[in-house]
Formats: C-alpha cells, sequence, structure tokens
C-alpha cells in the first residue's frame, strides 16, 4: 500500500511521483476546477507545471493521508481525491507513446489499468522493433 500526507505544502509532482512508483503505466493530471459546474476535464484546465502546490488549487483545507493500492478502482482513487482532498485528477493509462485518459475504463483496478498500459507498450514496442533496426545514429 502506497500513501502520501497531503497538505497545503505538497506539491503536484509529489503526489505523482509515488503514485507512478506504484503504477509505471499511469500517472495522475490535476485540473483547475471549472467556473460554472461543467463535468468533464479538458485539456486547457490541466494544471502543467507540475510543482505547483496543492494550497494553489485545491477546495478542502488541511492535512490528510491518501492510501492506495493496486485493489482500488480508478474511479475510487479520483473520487478520493476529490472528496478529501479537494483535487480533480483524473488518471491516464500508457499506450505505446500515447497517454488516454482512463475515463472508460474507470471500473477497473488501478493493477488493471497499469497491466493493460504494461501489455499494450510492450506490444507496441515490439512490432516497432523492425523499423528500428533500418535506422542508425549519424556520427
Amino acid at each position: 500500500m502506497a500513501k502520501i500526507i497531503i497538505d497545503d505544502t505538497t506539491r503536484l509532482c509529489d503526489i505523482q511521483s509515488v503514485f507512478q512508483r506504484q503504477f509505471a503505466y499511469l500517472k495522475l493530471e490535476f485540473f483547475n476546477f471549472k467556473k460554472r459546474n461543467e463535468g468533464g476535464f479538458s485539456m486547457a484546465d490541466m494544471i502543467k507545471n507540475s510543482d505547483t502546490k496543492v494550497e494553489k488549487i485545491r477546495k478542502i483545507d488541511g492535512s490528510k493521508v491518501l492510501n492506495f493500492n493496486g485493489h482500488l478502482k480508478t474511479s475510487t482513487l479520483e473520487e478520493r481525491l476529490m472528496l478529501a482532498h479537494g483535487l480533480r485528477a483524473q488518471v491516464f493509462r500508457r499506450t505505446g507513446n500515447l497517454w488516454l485518459e482512463t475515463s472508460q475504463t474507470d471500473s477497473f483496478t488501478l493493477s488493471k489499468q497499469n497491466q493493460m498500459g504494461k501489455e499494450s507498450t510492450i506490444s507496441k514496442i515490439n512490432t516497432s522493433i523492425p523499423e528500428f533496426e533500418s535506422y542508425h545514429e549519424q556520427e
């Protein structure tokens, strides 16, 4: 089980680092709150600076521990971040060189998401090997 204490001084990259150490083929992205009650995530609302401190973007004060493990559903992690920590977050899964939003598979556990990311990335790498053989670095 992984855990991190989230308080006003915690940086987003601290949370992302703890998460990615557990799940190498997943990543957490954080988003600004919308001005209106609109659902969903917009890339325009994604927080690009991962050095941003939690106090600048969250709606809840205080220090709380975030616990998570591979048995946790993706949607449950996102809900915990929102309800307990006041953070809008979305899990993304690696597929080859792309990161896909997991909103269609939020009912899957983090372990299952990570395994899917690993399999699709390895599969993409294996199918790409012949292409790489024909390219050489120039000296």
